[in-house]
């Protein structure tokens, strides 16, 4: 978590922190902001390039108990869907799978700076409804979230011809490339788990933060099937 006194805020939600870095700043209700977090941790765990993400500790200038601060990349552009060449396309399948196995296709959107392919806004990821707090009366919320992601997942069987035919790449090529990216899902291991914990309770309750971990191990599990 980067502290919201190391940042000097500019117009447009701009930010610089004290060494220089500069962030672009969203804000969101307590699940847009973990979902957008815990999407680019696990794709750095599929080994993708992601912006640099930080948690931002609740502060009196955003509008909001959730902030993440994003590294700007120089140069990004949007990606077209055909022409790409064949690192950018494998990248760009890479986030695919991401989006795919987090049910958040329709809303994330991809861009490149030449090098790399980046994707940004998961806010929609794991079928969450609602804003879940710590509450007892929320249990209920909870226990809908998690059953309606393990639903979600029963319908992921790597049918992408439709997706395929939207992006220009071959049906098997897309398949098995998403395929053998899952899989490395399978590599997170509990100290990963661990870490991503202590970082989210600085800014969430438990209880939110164990939802999430429950959802990458069913998402582990069920990519299991495919090693």
């Amino acid at each position: 978590m980067i502290s919201s006194n190391t940042l000097t805020y500019k117009p447009y939600y701009y930010a610089h922190a004290d060494d220089g870095s500069e962030y672009i700043v969203i804000y969101g209700n307590a699940v847009t902001i973990a979902n957008e977090f815990i999407a680019h941790w696990l794709s750095e765990k599929l080994n993708l390039s992601t912006a640099k993400m930080q948690l931002v500790s609740q502060n009196c200038i955003i509008p909001s108990d959730y902030t993440l601060a994003i590294e700007c990349i120089e140069g990004l552009r949007g990606v077209r869907n055909f022409n790409l060449p064949k690192k950018l396309q494998e990248e760009l399948i890479g986030h695919l799978t991401v989006c795919y196995l987090l049910g958040n296709l329709d809303s994330v959107r991809f861009y490149t700076d030449s090098e790399h392919v980046y994707a940004f806004n998961y806010r929609n990821a794991f079928h969450f409804s609602g804003s879940p707090s710590s509450g007892n009366d929320d249990k209920e919320l909870k226990k809908e979230n998690l059953k309606r992601y393990k639903n979600y997942l029963r319908s992921v069987d790597f049918d992408v011809s439709e997706l395929a035919e939207k992006w220009s790449i071959a049906t098997e090529q897309l398949r098995t490339t998403m395929i053998d990216y899952s899989k490395r899902l399978l590599q997170i291991t509990s100290k990963d788990i661990r870490e991503l914990k202590k970082e989210l309770c600085k800014l969430y309750s438990e209880d939110l933060v164990d939802i999430y971990v429950n959802h990458i191990s069913s998402l582990k599990s069920h990519v299991t099937k495919y090693s």
